[in-house]
């Protein structure tokens, strides 16, 4: 048997808003979609290192390139 859950329920449960479960749940049922939405405020870096026998050698660190 499947009881239904109301949205009410679910906010109390996860400690959020209705107004932000009740979101989350119309942008799943227009997207379908799990996952977050990328928003492109992730900083990207790189970084390039060598390990040798003796220990680390040089490291270089490139920030703010896309990944």
């Amino acid at each position: 048997m499947v009881r239904a859950v109301s949205r009410q329920q679910i906010a109390d449960f996860l400690g959020y808003h209705l107004n932000s479960v009740s979101r989350w749940i119309r942008e799943f049922e227009r997207e379908k979609r799990l996952e977050a939405r990328p928003r492109g405020h992730r900083e990207a870096v790189t970084v390039l290192s060598a390990i040798r026998l003796e220990g680390m050698t040089e490291c270089l660190v490139f920030t703010g390139l896309p990944p």
